[in-house]
């Protein structure tokens, strides 16, 4: 039997940062794969089985960090419509 560990989601960016609108972010082109890397930094050397791998944090759609910066056109507007939705909230 396999059990299930309920992880709560991160909060939004209250400005509607997101790694999946960064320009920072590389996506996995798998079909099916949500997997994406950030490369606002260089790799991080981390012990593998194989010895040592250079390698660069792995994030999910929602989360966030303060190196954030648009991708193009359409990641700014999904970013402010989602700043508007939760500066709407709020009030």
């Amino acid at each position: 039997m396999r059990s299930i560990r309920l992880v709560p989601e991160k909060p939004r960016h209250p400005l509607g940062w997101s790694c999946e609108d960064c320009f920072h972010v590389v996506k996995d082109t798998t079909p099916l794969s949500k997997a994406m890397i950030c490369r606002a930094h260089p790799p991080v050397a981390q012990l593998v089985q194989q010895g040592v791998a250079s390698l660069f944090p792995p994030v999910n759609e929602g989360e966030w960090c303060g190196e954030f910066n648009p991708r193009d056109k359409e990641a700014q507007e999904r970013v402010e419509q989602r700043a508007k939705e939760s500066l709407g909230k709020q009030n």
